[in-house]
């Protein structure tokens, strides 16, 4: 009996005094799967130390069984546990349950990580890789091909199957965000590709080998398969591309905010063709002609050459093919045709169901009727050619899409019309619980989004399934126009929060997109900074774990979305102690870059007074050219004000100008050019208030829609029943413009008959101030030529120095700010002279800057003269010709 308990062995379980416990890195251990059968008779008579031993065998047996579905032990005598005497001899097991579920984890997992496709895969093509690069007798022509294929289906392994794991494990929906998600498509996209591509150029090269053996084989260099290796990943590489390009330039292509798919029907056809169809048919094409090819060489080795009828044929073809393979050769070739009828079987059972879903996606998507295809087409005359013959305008696919929610997420608001006119229900929901307005905001076009607010009063609050309003989406989607569109007029609830309790704020950091979370906190106040998701992180929160998740400062994508600018954003608004307050910007930043030089101009008279102006003035003008030189159109902040430095040199230079002439150069000059000195003074107000008229009269913003003959205003209804281009709504003014009227992006408004924005102005030059400007710059160009001479002038009796280079050191030395002022002078006569040969042209053609720029002028028919006329008559009598009216 003794030998029959000691039969299956244990491997260092720690038998001792019945109190140990076994230990995991022991419990999966492998022993004997056969437990020894003990009746009770046989238990009866055991001594404590046997029972104690057949318990821990037990023990044992249960571990080894463990997820192999072996259900005849008791749950007593799970692992983890000690061994307990009682007093009446029993040996009993006392179970430690986090021991028990550790060891089970640790089964559960080894199994899964074994078993994985990807671990397989990679493991796979590792040992390929391996085994040609440390058997010499491999490295060939051919097997540096294989390696190739190994290397595609590797990286299938790493970067693509996991991922897909992760996405089924979420239930489809994807949650790494927009940049993981096209790298993950493109990478997809591009393996699988290159991998089907080196199957075909192998198929491909395997018949020319059979079909040509004497040419083609010599052909087998290393120049020539690396050049087929370098032809099949720059096919590849040409078939993924669009993934990429369509993210880049529409990311709702790709990623609605819970899918990454290509949308594109488009480029899934393309690709189903490209990427499959053509090399399985040239895979097919090749392979029934090497079996053929093989047939014939078999019956020829045998000899019975193919077609003919006699012995004695038959021996003068072998003659004839005296250079045919041996039988040994052809019955090589016979097993490698096998294999290679195998792999395309494989390849032929695993990629066309695939890509035969993925054809019907294209044909006949989810049940979609005619009407929904017209739509998601965007052809107003094919919609309204099925409407007429009877279509179901309230059709539903197999995803509670009906038609409008397509022609909505198109943007077509002229099929929506005709969809509405045919008794179109605007209240329909999908299976997931969102309405037109949801997949208008998916799409991304504001003039859909307007036309159902403005004409037919739909809600842009309403939250789907998931708690998902079209904010949601459209922050998701970065589409700031969409975004400006709905925190204007109360739109949107900036503190509704989806199932998982996030904000648009939340979302807005998420994606790492600072502009977005800059204008949500400009609307909605500092209040929403201190909200919490279910999880409880607030925004700054969020931003900060997906930074984490990024490598680098900068969300991929999008430029100035960056997690850095979002969390210092968030971060700085945080440390205000009113958060009933709201985001005003940087003001105080914009002044100092506004009255940077004039501060500058300031330092270098103070220099002056303490005897240093020649280090004060190199010190200011050497900031003022490092500062300049790194400014652009638009402030340094998420905010994206109009940058307003050159606005302040110009100003600065003015102000500077006007205190230099009185306190400097009209006392020394007046005694000599009194008239002249007379005329300065006299045009000085006019200049300064000029400058002050330019910067606060109203250029001409548009506040209206264009009038039709009747006198009444377009409405997007026109748009809708194509009485008008979609193209003629400006989005950011939601104002059907008048013709000639142009959109400022750094005013963000429309301005009629805009002439160009002047960014020493600050301000767009337009209708109303197109004739001022004109005259501004003529009396500009006159009295900076003025003060130049006068200043030189002046400089030459205050400066006694008579030889040129010694009166230009010392005058820089001595008279350091009237230099300053003379140069600033001269580069503001240049900018004049250039302005006027532009002005010139544009007022004598009766045209406008941009619409020159833009090639949009009528053919110019005027002479010098006329346009000479045409200019004075601008200055003198202030009647502007136009030209783009005739």
């Amino acid at each position: 009996m003794k030998e029959n308990l000691d039969q299956p062995t244990l491997k260092s379980t720690g038998v001792g005094d019945g109190n140990d416990v076994i230990p995991c890195s022991n419990k999966c251990q492998t022993t004997e799967r056969n437990m020894p059968k003990l009746d009770p008779v046989t238990l009866a008579n055991m001594s404590i130390e046997e029972k104690e031993a057949v318990a821990k065998k037990l023990v044992q047996f249960q571990m080894n069984n463990m997820g192999h579905g072996n259900q005849g032990l008791p749950m007593s005598m799970l692992p983890g546990g000690k061994l307990q005497h009682y007093e009446d001899g029993k040996v009993g097991y006392v179970l430690d349950i986090h021991a028990a579920v550790d060891c089970m984890s640790f089964q559960n997992i080894n199994e899964m990580v074994q078993n994985d496709p990807s671990i397989v895969n990679s493991k796979g093509n590792i040992l390929v890789c391996v085994a040609v690069y440390r058997d010499k007798r491999l490295q060939n022509m051919t097997n540096y091909f294989l390696v190739s294929l190994s290397v595609a289906d590797l990286f299938v392994a790493i970067l693509v199957m996991p991922l897909r794991t992760a996405v089924d494990l979420y239930d489809g929906k994807w949650t790494l965000g927009i940049g993981v998600c096209i790298v993950w498509l493109t990478a997809d996209v591009l393996m699988c590709t290159a991998s089907i591509w080196h199957m075909c150029t192998m198929s491909l090269d395997r018949w020319l080998s059979l079909k040509y053996p004497m040419k083609y084989g010599r052909n087998k260099t290393a120049k020539w398969v690396l050049t087929k290796i370098l032809f099949v990943w720059l096919i590849s590489i040409a078939i993924s591309s669009p993934v990429c390009v369509l993210g880049l330039m529409r990311t709702t292509s790709v990623y609605d905010g819970t899918y990454c798919l290509p949308k594109s029907r488009d480029f899934v056809l393309y690709g189903s063709v490209f990427a499959f169809y053509i090399p399985f048919a040239v895979m097919l094409v090749t392979y029934v002609l090497t079996l053929r090819i093989l047939c014939r060489n078999q019956l020829t080795v045998h000899g019975r050459v193919i077609g003919s009828g006699s012995d004695e044929e038959a021996l003068a073809g072998k003659r004839r093919k005296s250079e045919i393979m041996s039988k040994r050769t052809a019955s090589n070739e016979k097993k490698a045709s096998k294999v290679l009828g195998v792999i395309f079987s494989v390849f032929v059972i695993l990629w066309t169901p695939f890509f035969v879903v993925n054809i019907l996606s294209v044909v006949c998507p989810g049940g979609l009727t005619p009407l929904h295809k017209a739509c998601l087409k965007g052809d107003r005359d094919l919609v309204a050619l099925f409407i007429q013959h009877g279509s179901d305008v309230n059709a539903e696919s197999d995803f509670g899409h009906t038609p409008i929610f397509f022609a909505a997420k198109r943007g077509n608001i002229e099929c929506m019309h005709s969809l509405i006119e045919s008794g179109c229900d605007l209240h329909a929901k999908d299976k997931t619980g969102r309405n037109v307005m949801h997949h208008a905001a998916i799409g991304g076009s504001v003039l859909a989004m307007y036309y159902l607010v403005e004409m037919h009063q739909i809600c842009t609050k309403t939250a789907c399934n998931e708690g998902l309003t079209p904010l949601h989406y459209i922050v998701a989607s970065r589409n700031i126009p969409a975004l400006r569109f709905l925190l204007k007029n109360n739109r949107s609830n900036l503190s509704s929060a989806d199932k998982y309790g996030n904000t648009p704020l939340h979302v807005a950091c998420q994606v790492g997109l600072s502009t977005a979370a800059f204008l949500i906190l400009e609307k909605g106040g500092l209040r929403l900074l201190d909200i919490t998701n279910n999880e409880g992180s607030k925004p700054i929160d969020m931003a900060k774990n997906a930074k984490d998740k990024v490598p680098g400062s900068r969300s991929p994508l999008q430029l100035g979305s960056s997690y850095t600018e979002t969390i210092n954003l968030l971060a700085h608004h945080m440390k205000m102690p009113l958060k009933d307050a709201k985001v005003r910007g940087p003001i105080l930043y914009w002044w100092g870059l506004a009255l940077m030089l004039t501060v500058c101009f300031f330092a270098v008279i103070i220099g002056e007074a303490l005897h240093a102006q020649g280090l004060v003035t190199t010190m200011a003008m050497g900031y003022l050219g490092f500062h300049y030189s790194r400014e652009n159109a638009r402030i340094n902040h998420v905010c994206g004000w109009p940058n307003p430095h050159r606005l302040g040199m110009f100003g600065g230079g003015l102000l500077h100008t006007i205190i230099g002439y009185f306190w400097k150069v009209y006392p020394v000059v007046s005694p000599l050019y009194p008239i002249l000195t007379a005329g300065s003074v006299i045009s000085i107000p006019f200049i300064a208030l000029s400058f002050v008229f330019l910067l606060w009269k109203d250029p001409g913003v548009l506040k209206q829609n264009a009038q039709k003959e009747d006198g009444s205003d377009y409405t997007c209804l026109d748009i809708a029943k194509g009485l008008i281009k979609p193209e003629s709504f400006c989005s950011d003014c939601e104002l059907i413009p008048l013709a000639g009227t142009k959109h400022c992006r750094l005013c963000n408004q429309c301005m009629e008959r805009m002439d160009h924005h002047c960014i020493f102005l600050n301000k767009c030059i337009g209708r109303n101030n197109h004739i001022l400007f004109v005259r501004f710059i003529v009396c500009t160009f006159f009295a900076a030529a003025t003060f130049i001479f006068l200043c030189y002038n002046a400089l030459k009796i205050l400066v006694k120095s008579k030889v040129l280079i010694a009166f230009l050191v010392e005058s820089y030395i001595q008279q350091s700010y009237l230099v300053c002022l003379c140069l600033g002078n001269v580069a503001v006569c240049v900018w004049c002279l250039t302005l006027l040969h532009e002005q010139f042209q544009a007022v004598g053609k009766g045209v406008t800057t941009l619409s020159t720029l833009y090639g949009q002028n009528p053919p110019d028919t005027s002479t010098f003269y006329l346009k000479l006329k045409r200019f004075f008559n601008v200055l003198i009598t202030g009647r502007l010709y136009d030209g783009l009216q005739r």
